[in-house]
């Protein structure tokens, strides 16, 4: 979706609108966007100023007005490129100075942070992808968090996590078995780094939990689902040994 794009590339609110307007309906002079988007007037120059400074617009001189029009959307391309290029750089010279900061600099590390909705389950998630080279956990039913994740998301999760070389101990509900043929990358495979258990049928549980290097995500598949991450290496080894018991009596 082109909406997407551009709000990659931190295109979003009046500044998008415009954007899309002028790419589906030509150029025009800011009044007739104004029309045509129900838009202030003020709003409208706010939004085509941003865009003018992005490159993505351009304007000319038609008698005693102003038209502004899209540039070749090939642009957006460029865009990108330049984005990526300027935060590989940023990584590159963070990695270089982190170790310097994390001696100068004292931080505060948030304990628990919260999360709603599946754009904020998948943030949750996210945040296993940080780490490499690490043997995590998890509990979960399955069919649910499929449900709020998507399978195509899930897909996507479980190729970074193995780029990762992030091994999972997963164990699921017993009546939560899925068609491995359907979604393979959900399968007990070893090139998945994935070790699979079911939990005994007498338990029922809706809450997700997936502990990784000190933390502990914690996941309700509910229909307003959200959840949270606790950092904390005493409560992270405190849920490994409630893992390892029913770890230990699934099969």
């Amino acid at each position: 979706m082109i909406e997407d794009v551009l709000k990659t590339l931190g295109v979003e609110g009046g500044a998008q609108r415009i954007y899309l307007d002028l790419l589906e309906s030509g150029a025009a002079s800011a009044r007739m966007i104004s029309q045509r988007l129900s838009m202030p007037r003020p709003t409208v120059y706010d939004g085509l100023n941003d865009l003018i400074n992005r490159g993505m617009v351009v304007s000319k001189s038609e008698d005693t007005k102003t038209i502004f029009g899209a540039s070749d959307p090939n642009y957006l391309l460029q865009l990108l490129d330049q984005q990526t290029a300027s935060i590989e750089h940023g990584k590159k010279l963070l990695k270089e100075i982190l170790p310097s900061l994390k001696k100068k600099t004292k931080t505060v590390e948030p304990q628990i942070r919260f999360f709603a909705g599946k754009e904020g389950i998948q943030k949750i998630f996210n945040d296993v992808l940080w780490y490499k080279n690490i043997e995590t956990y998890s509990l979960w039913p399955t069919h649910k968090m499929m449900a709020i994740l998507g399978p195509e998301y899930l897909e996507w999760h479980n190729k970074r996590r193995v780029a990762n070389n992030t091994s999972l101990k997963a164990l699921r509900r017993y009546d939560s078995k899925l068609n491995f043929q359907k979604y393979p990358f959900m399968a007990n495979k070893k090139e998945d780094l994935r070790e699979l258990r079911y939990a005994p049928k007498s338990m029922h549980f809706e809450i997700s939990y997936w502990i990784y290097a000190d933390k502990v995500a914690f996941v309700s598949a509910s229909e307003k689902p959200f959840g949270f991450i606790v950092h904390s290496e005493e409560f992270a080894a405190l849920v490994l040994m409630h893992f390892n018991v029913i770890w230990n009596i699934s099969k």
